[in-house]
């Protein structure tokens, strides 16, 4: 018993004196919900909103950055994006937040728990500077490799990375 507690003890103060941070994941959602009427603003059929404005990541602790994409608005059934195909949604970015390949994120199947998501993931390259950054959800209709012809579904939120009141103490 004594050296369980001995061992135990140590564990733990190399865990406070050494200050590491492990990678977590981050979760957010893309709704995707029917462009009704002629708004101008999205030249798309869907049109995407992100659930958080600000996200808050590390990149001292590679944190990964989910973006689960869903049909609807949550509230009814009434707004559902006709025929979404989730495949077709992107984020893009102008600075390299995931690494300077990844600019563009686009979605895949992921199994989360026991159920199957069209996800857009990332992972926060530790050479990024701290501060905040924008980018935009793009979705298409098209099956295209061109990128231009892929139009902007919602407005440009942020991924602040290393933000300061983003993390409990």
């Amino acid at each position: 018993m004594n050296r369980l507690v001995f061992v135990l003890g140590a564990l733990i103060a190399a865990a406070l004196m050494t200050e590491s941070v492990s990678a977590r994941d981050r979760y957010t959602t893309i709704r995707l919900t029917n462009n009704i009427g002629a708004h101008g603003q999205y030249n798309t059929k869907c049109v995407a909103i992100v659930e958080t404005d600000i996200l808050g990541v590390r990149k001292a602790s590679a944190d990964v950055v989910r973006w689960i994409i869903k049909n609807g608005n949550s509230h009814n059934g009434s707004d559902y994006c006709p025929r979404l195909d989730p495949s077709r949604v992107e984020i893009r970015f102008q600075e390299p937040v995931f690494g300077a390949e990844h600019l563009v994120l686009k979605a895949e199947q992921e199994m989360i728990g026991s159920k199957l998501y069209w996800v857009i993931k990332g992972t926060v390259d530790a050479a990024i500077q701290s501060g905040r950054y924008k980018y935009v959800v793009f979705y298409t209709k098209k099956v295209t490799s061109d990128p231009n012809d892929k139009d902007p579904a919602g407005p440009d939120p942020d991924v602040e990375v290393d933000c300061g009141g983003c993390f409990p103490p």
